[in-house]
C-alpha cells in the first residue's frame, strides 16, 4: 500500500487529555518514579493500559467471561518489561491485565497485547507475521512500526508522546479501536 502523507501530532488539547489519563494511570499505581523503571517508561505502560480500555476485542479472544487480558513482552528485565508490571493486576472492561514475557517459542496468539520494543526490523516483522491476523493489539515504539504492520506506534516530539496507529492493520485483526482512541492518534497506511 501507499503510504499515507504524514500528519502533524495530535494537538495539544487532544494529548493533554491522554496524558492526563496517562498520569492518573501512573498516580493510581502507588509507586513512585524515583523507583524502578524510567518516567518514559512508566508512562508508554500507562498509556498501554488505557489503549486496553479503548479498544474491542472478539469475544472468542477470550477463553472464559472472566479471562484475564494478557499484556506480553519479550523482556520482562527491561525497562519497559518492570513498567508493564506496574498495570499487572489493574482491571480493564472487567478483565484483569496479567503480564506474560514472550520468546521465539511462544504462540503470539495467546497474547491480547503484545508490545515490541525497539528490535531489529528483521525480528520485529518476524514477530508480526507470525501474528497474521490474530486479534492481537500490536504495540511499538521503533519508527515505522505502524506503516510496517504494528497497529500502535509510540511517537515522541521534543518532550511530547503521541502515537500513531495503523487502522487497516487492527481492523483486519478483528480489532475495534474506539473513535476517542483514534482521535488522539496519527493514522497511518501500511508501507
Amino acid at each position: 500500500m501507499t503510504p499515507s502523507a504524514p500528519q502533524p501530532l495530535p494537538s495539544r488539547p487532544r494529548q493533554a487529555r491522554l496524558l492526563g489519563l496517562a498520569c492518573l494511570a501512573l498516580s493510581l499505581s502507588g509507586e513512585t518514579l524515583a523507583d524502578g523503571p524510567s518516567q518514559a517508561a512508566r508512562l508508554k505502560a500507562a498509556f498501554i493500559f488505557n489503549f486496553t480500555k479503548y479498544t474491542d476485542w472478539p469475544a472468542a479472544s477470550f477463553a472464559a467471561a472472566d479471562a484475564p487480558l494478557w499484556v506480553c513482552v519479550l523482556r520482562t528485565d527491561s525497562d519497559m518489561g518492570q513498567a508493564l508490571q506496574g498495570i499487572t493486576g489493574r482491571a480493564s472492561k472487567g478483565r484483569s491485565l496479567q503480564l506474560r514475557r514472550v520468546d521465539a517459542g511462544t504462540d503470539l496468539k495467546t497474547c491480547h497485547v503484545l508490545f515490541l520494543e525497539r528490535e531489529p526490523a528483521m525480528a520485529q516483522q518476524h514477530s508480526l507475521s507470525r501474528l497474521g491476523n490474530a486479534p492481537v493489539l500490536t504495540v511499538g515504539d521503533a519508527e515505522g512500526f505502524a506503516e510496517q504492520g504494528g497497529m500502535i506506534e509510540f511517537e515522541a516530539s521534543g518532550q511530547r508522546l503521541g502515537f500513531a496507529i495503523n487502522l487497516d492493520v487492527a481492523q483486519r485483526a478483528g480489532l475495534r479501536l474506539s473513535a476517542q482512541l483514534l482521535s488522539l492518534a496519527r493514522i497511518v497506511k501500511d508501507s
